[in-house]
């Protein structure tokens, strides 16, 4: 999959398949419009195209109203991406004056003029232009005008229930990961960079990596103890994750800490992937330090019975 920032450098292709979206979460419902892509530009020898935005539209459009927090961040977003067998990944800048384009704006300046698509992919509820004005009968317009076809995707279920990135943020919200992770289909993770902490772990016996530097809108599940994968420099390991503000020290900052099993390697500083696998129990402050270690030897023996060691 290659990767472009800007309309600018982007190639003229011959015969272009395009979808466009936040793909925000690039959940199962995500995959369903880009397995058809795959599949439409393979039958027409053509290119498969992903077109996004960042920074995610709604920060741009209304700042100062319900901020959304991300299922995943740009970097995060094209790593799921990059596994899908897309050809072709746009990262459009999304700036006050490209949020002021109208429908028929975007429709015939960005995708028929600047890219000559031939072929355009939509979900169920997707809207287009300033204020979300488009509609799929009035892109079916355009693309007859300008010379491109265009279908829609159904909506996707699972157990009877729409696929969906905000139902998804929901789920996180309530620390429901499992339920969260299922309509995702693959478990919600974060990127982010070792950063020093307090070193209370290791006292403990429990040492710990404090994960920082993660996007300002991630969203961060609900408070808690999960069991955890990491992935440091494409090794995988196995561990425990709390999420929250460490009541038993009386804390109050928001962290994301991290203890890996049987890991002793110093790795400050460097890139880690969080992937939060099953909520192990919410978060509670103990009468001492003794409980919380006798508790955090629990939760070991809960997260290894999740990942099917014992």
């Amino acid at each position: 999959m290659k990767v472009y920032r800007s309309l600018a450098e982007f190639p003229r292709l011959h015969h272009l398949v395009a979808t466009v979206g936040t793909f925000d979460g690039v959940h199962l419902g995500h995959r369903e419009i880009i397995k058809r892509l795959i599949k439409v530009a393979h039958d027409v020898n053509g290119e498969s195209l992903l077109i996004t935005f960042d920074p995610h539209p709604r920060h741009v459009v209304d700042p100062t109203g319900d901020e959304v927090r991300l299922l995943t961040q740009t970097e995060e977003k094209i790593y799921l991406l990059k596994k899908t067998g897309i050809d072709y990944l746009l990262i459009i800048p999304f700036d006050q004056l490209f949020a002021s384009l109208t429908f028929d704006q975007f429709i015939t300046d960005i995708l028929a003029d600047s890219l000559d698509i031939k072929h355009l992919i939509v979900g169920y509820d997707h809207a287009f232009g300033k204020n979300r004005e488009g509609n799929y009968n009035r892109l079916l317009e355009l693309g007859n005008k300008l010379g491109f076809t265009c279908e829609q995707i159904d909506e996707r279920r699972v157990d009877n229930e729409i696929i969906s990135s905000t139902r998804i943020r929901s789920y996180l919200a309530e620390g429901d990961i499992e339920h969260a992770n299922h309509l995702l289909g693959h478990p919600f993770f974060i990127f982010g960079e070792v950063v020093l902490g307090n070193r209370l772990g290791n006292k403990l016996g429990f040492p710990t990596i404090n994960l920082g530097h993660f996007a300002k809108h991630k969203l961060i599940p609900a408070m808690g103890v999960y069991a955890s994968r990491i992935d440091v420099d494409g090794e995988i390991y196995y561990g425990m994750t709390n999420v929250g503000v460490r009541p038993t020290l009386d804390a109050s900052d928001l962290t994301i800490e991290t203890h890996i099993f049987g890991f002793d390697r110093d790795i400050y500083g460097k890139r880690v992937v969080v992937t939060f696998v099953g909520r192990i129990r919410n978060e509670q402050k103990f009468s001492g330090l003794d409980a919380l270690t006798a508790q955090l030897a629990k939760d070991k023996q809960t997260a290894l019975k999740m990942f099917g060691f014992i």
